[in-house]
């Protein structure tokens, strides 16, 4: 059977998704799995009977794509997912149980998986602005894993309302320029020895009631109270 990158199931069966030898990524296999209402389970399983043989279908291990975890052979796929299958040497098989709904199963060759780079095809082939997308699903999408990611070039987020938003702290090591207004609703400390410059600032609206302005010189003394 030729590489097949693309089924659907929706009933009860065993589809083959891969040959034995059929082209993969330096590190096998990665499936995609995205559900429409979809309840039932896929087992991943590879056939290790020889050329002629009658089939013999054995359960076989992946990888989660997004964490790189390993899952030992034999848990079933019961929700969206996306997972890496390493080993090509044999043709692969979905074993799939259905209940309702329907789920595709897209299937590309990966990159490596594990420490280090993790993607569905080699470094430079994703066009930059090109990430984002449904969870699991490489087909128009791309999924990242846990941990640091680094960015060489630079980066431009567009959209629309909030373009960029962060739950946790930020740190900038160089200047941070911010072009429209800026609104702080938290405490903003200054570190000891560092200078807070203000150029022809103003305020334009009122004080809220019951708020303070306090401004220090370098030893820390007050200088000036604004309150109302």
């Amino acid at each position: 059977m030729p590489f097949s990158n693309r089924v659907t199931l929706s009933a009860t069966g065993n589809t083959q998704v891969t040959s034995a030898g059929a082209l993969a990524g330096t590190n096998g296999y990665l499936l995609s799995f995205v559900g429409s209402s979809w309840t039932g389970s896929a087992l991943l399983q590879q056939n290790i009977a020889p050329p002629g043989a009658a089939q013999n279908l054995v359960n076989v291990a992946y990888v989660t794509y997004a964490t790189g975890a390993a899952v030992a052979a034999g848990t079933a796929i019961t929700a969206d997912n996306a997972v890496v299958v390493q080993n090509d040497d044999y043709d692969l098989y979905l074993v799939y149980t259905h209940t309702a709904g329907s789920v595709q199963v897209t299937v590309l060759p990966t990159a490596v998986v594990g420490s280090g780079a993790v993607g569905l095809v080699p470094a430079g082939d994703i066009q930059a602005g090109t990430f984002g997308g449904t969870t699991g699903a490489p087909n128009g999408a791309y999924l990242f894993g846990t941990g640091a990611f680094t960015v060489a070039g630079a980066a431009s987020f567009t959209a629309a309302g909030t373009g960029l938003a962060v739950t946790n702290n930020v740190t900038v090591g160089g200047t941070l320029a911010v072009t429209g207004a800026a609104t702080f609703y938290g405490v903003i400390t200054v570190a000891a020895g560092q200078v807070l410059k203000i150029g022809n600032a103003r305020v334009a609206g009122a004080l809220a009631q019951g708020g303070s302005i306090t401004l220090v010189d370098s030893t820390g003394a007050v200088v000036t109270v604004l309150t109302t």
